[in-house]
């Protein structure tokens, strides 16, 4: 939920709400995955406390990044 809403593609705190934001941009075979490397993801890059943003590839499309790390 907050890497999906930092980067653009939710808007809310509320996982049913998420969920159907995400199915509506991300084709069904690729949920899964799309699950799996976002959490990896998280763990790497886009952690809670402190965002590697200038080490993640995704910056320049990433919401968070513009409204906070320029």
């Amino acid at each position: 939920i907050r890497i999906t809403n930092r980067l653009g593609l939710a808007d809310s705190v509320y996982p049913d709400k998420v969920e159907k934001q995400l199915t509506e941009v991300i084709p069904n075979g690729k949920r899964s995955d799309f699950c799996h490397r976002i959490v990896n993801f998280g763990r790497e890059i886009c952690t809670a406390r402190s965002p590697k943003c200038n080490e993640c590839g995704l910056s320049s499309n990433c919401k968070f990044f513009s409204e906070n790390c320029k």
